[in-house]
């Protein structure tokens, strides 16, 4: 025998409790927000990568010059 779509729908609701899933009206909002502040720590990280990467090549062609010019 079929569950009904009530028990279907109670079950999957519950499912969505246990993980931790909020389906309401602010749902889209509130995954927006996780979405913009994700992409700015991720923005944030490549720029510091990138900082980081910059400084090691001038420091490495500092000591590069200065080695090539004795």
């Amino acid at each position: 025998m079929m569950p009904t779509k009530h028990y279907i729908l109670k079950e999957w609701s519950q499912k969505l409790v246990d993980i931790g899933v909020q389906a309401d009206a602010n749902a889209e909002a509130r995954a927006r927000q996780l979405r913009y502040e994700l992409n700015a720590a991720l923005s944030n990280n490549h720029t510091r990568c990138n900082q980081k990467k910059l400084r090691n090549q001038k420091i490495r062609s500092t000591r590069n010059a200065k080695f090539s010019s004795t």
